[in-house]
C-alpha cells in the first residue's frame, strides 16, 4: 500500500479530470513526476525527458515546452485547491502569475501538499478505511436528554432513521452492543474537531463492553452531560476488541480529560487493527439539530 502514490493519483485525478485528458496530456503525465516525494529533486530538464519516454507521449519532445507544463500545472492546482491553500497561509497569487517567490513556484506547490494536503488527505484515507468495514445495526448509538435527577435511567427506543442530538441540549449516550465484549474505543468527528470519547476521563473512563447496554457519560466520569454546540454532522466510530489499548495518547489524564486524535494516531490504530486482525467496527452519523421550544 503506497499511499503517497495514492495521493498524487487523487491530486492529479481532480487537477486533470478524466474528460479533459487530451487537453492537459502533458501536465497529467507531468504532475506525478515533478511532485513525488524525494529527498533530492530533478530538474525540469530531467523531468521532461521522461515524460517524452512515457508511451502516451510517444517520442514527443517536451523540453521546449516544459516552463508552460509547470506553470499550466501550477495554475491548475491553484484553480481546484485554492481555498485550502489560502486557508494554510500560501499566496496563489505569485503561482499563478507564474512568478518565482520565495522558493520558487513549483518548490511552493511541492511543500502545500505533502506539509499540508497530504495530513488531511491521509486521515480521510484511514476514516474512510475504517468506516467501510463497520457495521451499522439501527439503534447502536443513541441520545436522549440527560436528566437532573439519579433516578431510573430508560434508554431510547430503536429507531432506523439517523439519529438527531438536540443544538445545545444536555444529552446522554446509550451505547447498546450487548452481544458485544471487549475494550471500547469511540472516536468522534465533527466539523473541525476529532474527539476520543472512550476511554477518556471527561465521559468514560471505563471502556470494557461487558454484554450490556452502558451510558455515556458513566458513572465515573468528570462530566455528567454532553452539550454539542455546533449544526452539522457528527460521526461516531466505535471499535471493540479483545485486547488492551496500549496507545500512549489513550491513557487517562485530567489534563486532558478528552483526547484529541488526529492523522498520525489513526494511521496507528490501522497498523495496529491490521496487524491484530480481530476487531468489530460500528459507525453512525447523526445530525445535529436546532430543537424547537415548547
Amino acid at each position: 500500500m503506497n499511499l503517497e502514490a495514492e495521493f498524487l493519483t487523487d491530486i492529479t485525478r481532480r487537477c486533470f479530470p478524466s474528460e479533459l485528458t487530451d487537453k492537459y496530456l502533458r501536465e497529467r503525465i507531468f504532475f506525478p513526476l515533478r511532485f513525488t516525494r524525494r529527498e533530492s529533486q530533478p530538474g525540469h530538464p530531467e523531468i521532461a525527458k521522461k515524460m517524452s519516454e512515457m508511451a502516451e507521449l510517444k517520442g514527443v519532445d517536451c523540453k521546449n515546452s516544459i516552463n508552460t507544463t509547470v506553470k499550466t500545472a501550477i495554475r491548475k492546482l491553484v484553480d481546484t485547491f485554492g481555498e485550502e491553500m489560502a486557508g494554510d497561509g500560501v499566496n496563489t497569487a505569485p503561482l499563478i502569475q507564474g512568478e518565482r517567490g520565495k522558493h520558487g513556484a513549483w518548490q511552493e506547490a511541492y511543500r502545500w501538499l505533502w506539509d499540508y494536503q497530504f495530513p488531511r488527505w491521509k486521515l480521510d484515507w484511514f476514516w474512510r478505511e475504517l468506516v467501510k468495514q463497520a457495521m451499522s445495526p439501527a439503534g447502536w448509538i443513541r441520545f436522549t436528554p440527560a436528566g437532573k435527577c439519579k433516578g431510573l435511567v430508560v434508554p431510547p427506543g430503536k429507531q432506523r432513521e439517523q439519529p438527531a442530538i438536540g443544538l445545545n441540549i444536555p444529552s446522554a449516550m446509550f451505547i447498546d452492543l450487548a452481544e458485544n465484549r471487549g475494550n471500547l474505543l469511540l472516536l468522534n468527528r465533527g466539523l473541525g474537531t476529532r474527539y476520543v470519547i472512550c476511554p477518556s476521563t471527561a465521559f468514560a473512563p471505563k471502556n470494557r463492553l461487558m454484554g450490556e447496554t452502558i451510558l455515556i457519560p458513566d458513572s465515573g466520569a468528570m462530566c455528567e452531560e454532553m452539550i454539542f454546540d455546533s449544526l452539522g454532522q457528527e460521526e461516531f466510530l466505535g471499535i471493540v476488541v479483545d485486547w488492551d489499548w496500549d496507545f500512549d495518547w489513550l491513557q487517562l489524564n485530567e489534563e486532558q480529560p478528552v483526547p484529541i486524535w488526529d492523522g498520525e494516531r489513526l494511521e496507528d490504530l490501522w497498523v495496529k487493527l491490521e496487524k491484530q486482525g480481530s476487531w468489530c467496527g460500528f459507525y453512525q452519523c447523526c445530525e445535529v439539530v436546532e430543537v424547537p421550544k415548547i
